[in-house]
């Protein structure tokens, strides 16, 4: 299954799970912020960071140069607890 298809799969199941009302809320949250124009400032894809230092889920400090020691790195934002 394709990376689309299992995205299509993950809105289909969505729909069914999420009221009409909370999707209309994060429909709308979704369009606030592709119409504040953040989006032309995003990083694109295969860009080179520069160094940071961020908190790992429990708060701690994480550099980046120290995680890049131990190889390619991916970074995942979430936004906590729902």
């Amino acid at each position: 299954m394709s990376l689309a298809e299992r995205l299509d799969h993950i809105r289909a199941g969505a729909e069914k799970r999420i009221s009409a009302e909370a999707r209309a809320v994060m429909h709308a949250a979704v369009t606030a912020v592709k119409d504040s124009g953040v989006m032309a400032s995003i990083i694109s894809t295969g860009a080179q960071l520069p160094a940071f230092s961020l908190p790992d889920g429990t708060g701690h400090p994480v550099s980046s140069h120290d995680l890049l020691v131990q190889g390619p790195l991916v970074i995942s934002f979430y936004r906590g607890h729902w």
